[in-house]
């Protein structure tokens, strides 16, 4: 079984998100979340943003393990 985890899915979406994690976990498919942040880059607390807050979108990444990527594509996209 691999230890390593590929990327399958990523959105700035909450809600598509949550579907996206939801469909894998009722099809038993294990999964792991990676999120980017911009809000918590090296601009910190009161740093200066030199592209404004128009340049913060949170992205999450949907990880799965690499045997698990072709069933997890077929319960994201065709099901």
């Amino acid at each position: 079984m691999s230890k390593v985890n590929f990327s399958l899915y990523s959105t700035q979406d909450p809600q598509k998100y949550a579907s996206a994690k939801g469909k894998l976990m009722n099809h038993n498919i294990p999964v792991k979340t990676e999120i980017i942040n911009p809000n918590r880059s090296s601009f910190g607390r009161g740093g200066h943003d030199p592209f404004g807050s128009q340049s913060r979108f949170i992205t999450y990444n949907i990880l799965v393990k690499k045997e698990d990527i072709h069933r997890a594509n077929e319960v994201i996209h065709h099901r």
